[in-house]
C-alpha cells in the first residue's frame, strides 16, 4: 500500500477515535455535555475548554489524525490527484495540495492564438448580429410606448452591445491578419552601434 494512502487511512482512523473518545469523556463528565457535544456545534470546542483535563486526551488523538491526514494529502497530492476517486476531492482542495497536482499549461503558439480568435470572432459577430436586431425592435417598440423603463433598458442593452461591437472589431482586425509563423531559428542579439570616434 502506498504511504499516502496508508497515513490517510490511519489519520482518519486516529481522527474518528479521537472524536468518539471526545463524545465519551462528555458523557462521562454529564449527560448535558455529552447531548451538547453531539447536538450543538462548536460545543465541543466549549467542552474543551471547560474540562481541559477530561478532553485533552482524545483531543490530541483527533489532532494527531488531523496531521495524518494532511502529511497523506501533501505527499499523494501528484499520484492521489490522479485516481478518479480523489478528482473532486482535489479540485476543491486549496492551491498548497491541488495546485502542485494542477498540470501545466502549456503556451499557447501565435497559430494556436490565430485559430483561437478566428473562432471566437465568428462566435461573437453571429451575436453581434442577434443584438442588433433584438435592438431595432426593442427600439421600435420604446418609441410607440414611450416608457421610461423601457428606455433604460434599452440604453442599457445598447451599452452592451457598443462593447461587444468594440471586441468584435478587434477580433476581427486580428483574425485577418495572417497568421503568423513560429520561428525555428533563434534570434540573434542586436549588435551594438559602432560608437564615432571623438574629434
Amino acid at each position: 500500500m502506498p504511504i499516502p494512502i496508508a497515513l490517510l487511512l490511519i489519520g482518519f482512523l486516529f481522527y474518528f477515535v479521537g472524536q468518539i473518545a471526545l463524545l465519551v469523556a462528555a458523557f462521562k463528565e454529564s449527560v448535558v455535555w455529552g447531548l451538547c457535544v453531539l447536538i450543538i456545534p462548536f460545543a465541543a470546542l466549549v467542552f474543551l475548554i471547560k474540562c481541559w483535563e477530561a478532553a485533552k486526551q482524545p483531543f490530541l488523538v483527533a489532532i494527531m489524525g488531523g496531521g495524518l491526514i494532511g502529511a497523506g494529502l501533501y505527499l499523494g497530492r501528484n499520484d492521489l490527484s490522479k485516481d478518479k476517486n480523489f478528482a473532486q476531492i482535489y479540485a476543491k482542495l486549496p492551491p498548497l495540495f491541488a495546485g502542485d497536482a494542477a498540470p501545466d499549461k502549456k503556451e499557447e503558439t501565435p497559430e494556436q492564438r490565430h485559430d483561437r480568435v478566428k473562432a471566437e470572432f465568428a462566435k461573437d459577430a453571429t451575436e453581434l448580429k442577434a443584438k442588433y436586431d433584438a435592438l431595432q425592435t426593442q427600439w421600435a417598440t420604446v418609441q410607440k410606448s414611450g416608457d421610461k423603463a423601457g428606455r433604460a433598458a434599452f440604453d442599457k442593452e445598447a451599452a452592451a452591445y457598443a462593447e461587444l461591437r468594440k471586441k468584435v472589431e478587434a477580433e476581427k482586425a486580428e483574425a485577418e491578419d495572417p497568421a503568423p509563423k513560429t520561428s525555428t531559428t533563434s534570434a540573434q542579439p542586436p549588435r551594438p552601434a559602432a560608437s564615432t570616434p571623438a574629434h
